[in-house]
């Protein structure tokens, strides 16, 4: 991207999220069995309430999740500490929703301010984000009267046919203030399946004296204390960490693939963001499938390997193994060629979207 540096930028970060852990508990070894429990009784579709930070990558994932048929998106809440701040993330949601056939799906934003060890994203990145990455967003975009990201998690919990999986793409700052604010919430959810931190491979910050091989992530980075909070409550665990997603890098002829068959709004919006922002294609400044691949996983667990760990949070949100910590699930490879398969065909579901892009002529 653009002002980004030329090492994995932001979201190269975006370590591990994952489905929720299933109740059995996984051997060490590679794991394909269904990452995602339920709640009981169970619901034809997998009742989800998504939070994300909005870069290229979250919006990607948002896409592939709000067409898949196999996930009821109940909710999204913008994470105010990740790249978007709230009034540009409100903007893109509403444009995003009313793109994708997806209305009246609620949303909110949560604080901008992260814990006292937070790590604020460079305001370059943020500003790119804020205006929605080159989308032609009108500023009536939003509508209605703005919510708190934790009241939108707890009604949309409430409301929910069976226990919704929270799918966290960014910092974990609403669900460390949501899990606050009810004691009741980490049993009420089925799981946490986030794209967050890394476990043996190397990391994606590069500010603040921080270099590649440091294991950290972005999504951990921004926000170490919601990372603790997290770990501490009993909510089931899953993440897609970077482990998973260096096997991934974003392929350099994706807006090429997508520029024959482009009809279905999720490849429509796609395809116009890569042409507006055709550095996430560059290699060399380390793009991955981020966000899309915790979202393609969340329904097709064999696209990744599972694994059981025990970790805790170390400084600046990195994950420690430690055999006294809380138990998670990771995915600790993927599967590039399914993945990309996987990917168009996510991307080119359902109908096309409410204002298709016109390839500019000029």
């Amino acid at each position: 991207m653009s002002g980004y540096p030329r090492r994995p930028p932001r979201r190269v970060a975006t370590l591990i999220a994952s489905l929720a852990v299933l109740a059995a508990a996984c051997s060490s070894s590679a794991q394909t069995s269904p990452s995602v429990r339920t709640g009981e009784p169970p619901t034809e579709r997998i009742p989800v309430i998504i939070d994300a930070d909005f870069d290229l990558s979250d919006i990607a994932a948002v896409a592939i999740l709000l067409r898949d048929p196999a996930v009821d998106v109940r909710a999204i809440t913008i994470s105010g500490t990740g790249l978007v701040h709230c009034q540009g993330g409100r903007l893109l949601v509403r444009y995003l929703l009313d793109e994708l056939g997806s209305p009246d799906i609620p949303f909110g934003c949560g604080r901008e301010a992260g814990g006292p060890d937070a790590h604020p994203f460079p305001d370059a990145w943020r500003a790119r984000a804020d205006t929605g990455f080159g989308l032609e967003i009108s500023p009536q975009a939003e509508s209605g009267v703005p919510r708190d990201a934790v009241e939108v998690i707890k009604s949309a919990v409430e409301a929910s046919p069976s226990a919704p999986t929270l799918v966290a793409l960014g910092p974990l700052t609403n669900l460390e203030d949501a899990l606050a604010a009810d004691d009741t919430l980490a049993d009420r959810l089925a799981g946490v399946h986030a794209m967050l931190g890394t476990i043996d491979a190397p990391g994606n910050v590069f500010i603040n004296g921080a270099d590649g091989p440091e294991p950290l992530e972005w999504n951990a980075y921004a926000d170490p204390s919601a990372v603790s909070a997290v770990l501490a409550s009993d909510v089931p665990i899953s993440i897609v960490p970077l482990d998973a997603t260096k096997d991934v890098p974003v392929p350099a002829d994706l807006a090429d693939q997508l520029k024959t068959d482009h009809k279905a709004g999720g490849a429509d919006l796609e395809y116009e963001l890569l042409v507006r922002n055709p550095d996430r294609l560059r290699a060399e400044d380390g793009q991955q499938l981020w966000d899309e691949l915790a979202a393609l996983a969340l329904t097709d667990a064999d696209l990744v390997s599972w694994e059981d760990i025990t970790v805790s949070a170390g400084d600046d949100g990195r994950l420690v193994q430690d055999d006294g910590g809380r138990s998670i699930r990771f995915a600790s490879s993927a599967d590039p060629t399914a993945v990309e398969t996987a990917l168009l065909e996510a991307l080119r579901r359902g109908e096309p979207r409410a204002t298709p892009f016109i390839l500019p002529t000029s």
